[in-house]
């Protein structure tokens, strides 16, 4: 008797233990995992990482050991790990389409899909992705068959495009077709400003229409930050698309929807024509507009500046032209201390021939980077390049 309350003890110690430490994850063959799924009646979620990856090393370090995290994915999966560079990794990369790194898959006990989500994500943000996962309205593999014959309800069009939006798939259709669900009055509910927000990608979409047509009213319950950031996201996917597929017109249309929509003295008119220039590759053209835009309005976002001062560092000769990025990089890092902004900023002094400062700001992009678990190669490299041409 004393033995069994002794074995009671020692079982529920291990697995207090085992919740504290974050996700258990199995060990073994991919067939075990699905032995073990089918034993249990539970999805499986599957880690496919890379040794080389660094926000996949991330996950492992601040989301897996998380203690809530761990808790909730070992009561409801059964958990595995796999490297998709060895043994059968790459097969089973090539059948699940895994293409970046982390991807988190969660998988039936007969091998179908049911959820994934593509990469670093924090302990909150990983737990609602196994909570989707759970929920029976967003099995992939149903609502595909749904979708495909055309009896989805609204709400299984809502969650298959969210659905595929995280998968990086293309989740156009799906939207439209929720879109075409719902009247003009229910577009100003608080699940479709959501819907508005994740799913409207087009221009000439009824849900992006409505937006513009009733911006003061969804700004007031949505805060104007966020409408304004919507309707230049979708512009901006427009002007791209104008520019590779050769549409002067649509890219014109898109600013004067800018101008006449965004009341901020022409800023984000003028951040679509620099990115229209980008997206042509036309650098003389876009030097011009990337001096204009930096230069005149107080942009607040590091990795925008960052983008500039790497196209610059990349495209542009002129010394002059030059040095307007070297503010440009100054303000990215003020905004955010980084490794990758911090990196660019060394790139652009070594081309200006600032050796020393480069040099300074590489190894700070590359103390940073350590901080950050993220790879550190290509500033490594560049710091025995800058080395070696003093």
């Amino acid at each position: 008797m004393r033995n069994s309350v002794f074995l009671i003890f020692f079982s529920f110690l291990c697995l207090s233990l085992s919740a504290q430490n974050g996700i258990d994850f199995l060990h073994g063959e991919w067939e075990d995992a699905l032995a073990k799924a089918r034993k249990e009646r539970k999805v499986i979620f599957v880690d496919a990482y890379t040794v080389w990856c660094g926000p996949c090393k991330m996950m492992s370090r601040n989301t897996f050991t998380d203690p809530e995290v761990g808790k909730f994915f070992n009561n409801n999966f059964v958990n595995y790990k796999f490297d998709m560079e060895k043994g059968d990794g790459p097969a089973f990369a090539q059948k699940y389409q895994v293409n970046a790194y982390p991807t988190l898959l969660f998988i039936n006990h007969k091998g179908e899909l049911i959820h994934r989500a593509l990469g670093y994500k924090p302990p909150k943000p990983f737990l609602v992705e196994g909570k989707k996962a759970l929920d029976p309205s967003r099995n992939q593999s149903l609502l595909e068959l749904e979708f495909e014959d055309g009896t989805a309800t609204p709400e299984q069009l809502f969650n298959y495009a969210l659905n595929l939006k995280a998968a990086g798939e293309d989740y156009s259709k799906a939207a439209a077709q929720y879109f075409a669900t719902q009247s003009p009055k229910q577009l100003r509910s608080s699940v479709n400003w959501e819907a508005i927000r994740e799913l409207s990608s087009d221009m000439d979409g009824p849900e992006f229409r409505y937006l513009l047509k009733k911006r003061k009213k969804f700004s007031k319950m949505h805060g104007k930050r966020a409408v304004d950031n919507k309707i230049t996201e979708v512009l901006k996917k427009e002007v791209i698309a104008s520019a590779v597929l050769n549409k002067k017109s649509r890219y014109l249309d898109a600013i004067a929807l800018a101008d006449k929509a965004i009341k901020d003295d022409g800023q984000t008119a003028s951040y679509l024509k620099v990115v229209y220039a980008e997206a042509k590759r036309d650098w003389s053209d876009y030097t011009y507009k990337a001096i204009y835009h930096f230069d005149t309005y107080s942009v607040t976002n590091p990795e925008s500046l960052d983008q500039a001062v790497r196209n610059f560092t990349q495209y542009v000769a002129d010394e002059e032209n030059l040095k307007h990025a070297v503010d440009w990089a100054r303000r990215s890092v003020v905004l955010q201390n980084a490794a990758y902004n911090n990196e660019s900023y060394a790139r652009l002094l070594y081309k200006l021939g600032d050796a020393d400062q480069a040099l300074k700001q590489a190894n700070k992009a590359l103390q940073l980077a350590y901080q950050e678990g993220i790879d550190t190669l290509e500033i490594e490299e560049l710091i025995q390049q800058i080395r070696a041409g003093k």
